[in-house]
């Protein structure tokens, strides 16, 4: 019998081309920080909205660890993980008869939390793969970094607040939360990214807004008036600039060190 030749079959050269050390390191970081993230904003909030929130929030944390720290492509090895998660927790979840929503959960919902879990861990990935570098930017607007200082403007806002709010009964006001995070999604953005990037930061500056007046509006049914969006979208953009401005000197500084370290 002839042997089947391996080199015809994609299953097997998809497998073989997965990087088996990180899709485990990086199921065990999501387990654990999903978990811990999860059940802490389960016992401290009672809207079911904010733990499904900070969970997939954590799907893209755990993606951004394994692209960035991970050496070469890995962005199907942070799909894998997306997909190991969920299946192992709701494993865990039924073994220890833990008292959950996941446990009410139909086959439909299941699949769609796979589904999501996938896609969330697999960004996150992306995006890592972008602050490594890997990618090659793209001529006139670098898009790829406005969606990565978008999220991860919304991630250190949603972030920044929850963890604010459980050490904190007087929050301090909101808009300075917003403000700061944006800024720090654009320095993070100016800093990685390859050549001017001020204006794609002043872009995702606005985008987090949106994220976060979208969550507000149909996640926890909160109506902010337009004229209240319009301030809060300019002022995003300005302060995503202008942390773009920042990262961008940072990074041109850290060039002119090294060229005088070379000289």
């Amino acid at each position: 019998m002839a042997e089947p030749n391996l080199k015809n079959n994609p299953i097997k050269n998809l497998l073989s081309n997965i990087d088996w050390f990180w899709v485990t390191a990086g199921a065990i970081v999501g387990l654990i920080l999903i978990g811990i993230l999860v059940l802490i904003s389960y016992a401290k909030f009672h809207n079911p909205v904010i733990p499904y929130l900070i969970a997939g929030l954590a799907y893209i944390i755990t993606g951004m660890i394994l692209g960035h720290y991970s050496s070469g492509h890995t962005v199907k090895e942070a799909a894998l993980v997306g997909m190991i998660i969920p299946i192992v927790g709701m494993i865990l979840i039924r073994l220890y008869e833990v008292q959950s929503q996941l446990t009410e959960l139909s086959v439909f919902q299941i699949l769609l939390l796979i589904v999501g879990g996938v896609l969330l861990t697999q960004l996150g990935g992306w995006i890592g793969e972008e602050m490594e570098g890997f990618n090659q930017p793209t001529k006139f607007i670098q898009w790829h970094w406005i969606i990565v200082a978008s999220v991860i403007g919304f991630m250190l806002n949603c972030f920044i607040l929850f963890f604010v709010s459980l050490f904190f009964y007087k929050l301090i006001p909101i808009v300075l939360f917003l403000a700061l995070s944006v800024i720090a999604s654009g320095i993070v953005a100016g800093y990685k990214s390859p050549g001017n990037t001020e204006l794609e930061c002043g872009i995702a500056g606005a985008v987090t807004i949106m994220f976060n007046y979208l969550f507000l509006k149909f996640g926890l049914d909160i109506e902010i008036p337009f004229v209240v969006l319009l301030v809060a979208l300019i002022g995003g953009g300005i302060f995503g600039l202008f942390g773009g401005w920042v990262g961008e000197k940072i990074q041109q500084k850290e060039e002119l060190k090294r060229k005088e370290l070379e000289s």
